[in-house]
């Protein structure tokens, strides 16, 4: 369990970096905002 955990952990941790690249800080915040409020349409 807690080798599942980090392994999210970093994947998450390297998806933010690629989001925060390309879409900058605001872009981010509206993408994960919108992909937790909207989980079924993606």
């Amino acid at each position: 369990m807690i080798a599942l955990g980090g392994v999210i952990g970093t994947g998450l941790f390297l998806g933010s970096g690629y989001t925060i690249h390309e879409a900058g800080p605001g872009g981010a915040v509206v993408a994960y905002t919108a992909r937790s409020v909207f989980p079924e349409f993606y």
